[in-house]
């Protein structure tokens, strides 16, 4: 998510919507046992903007955060548990 011109990320408050790999299989796995029928956002529970992450501001920022928030609540109402809820904690996800 960074700009090819600068350093900063492109629209720094825009929030991530973002899932580890290992989230991903278990929650097809869950998905499945469970047989949960119609469609289930797959996405970490805590939100994060870029400007977070990209700076492991954890805290919050100044702005208020832009873009769609998409809710995992569905999912976590089902009784899945994420292995990494918190896209600040993915070493993978910083730079």
């Amino acid at each position: 998510f960074r700009n090819s011109r600068s350093s900063h990320p492109a629209r720094p408050q825009r929030l991530l919507n973002v899932v580890h790999v290992s989230d991903v299989i278990q929650a097809i796995l869950h998905v499945t046992e469970k047989k949960l029928q119609g469609p289930t956002n797959v996405v970490c529970p805590v939100s994060r903007t870029r400007i977070e992450i990209m700076s492991s501001a954890t805290t919050g920022t100044a702005e208020s955060p832009t873009g769609k928030k998409v809710s995992a609540d569905r999912l976590l109402g089902s009784g899945f548990s994420f292995l990494h809820p918190d896209p600040a904690e993915m070493p993978d996800l910083h730079p």
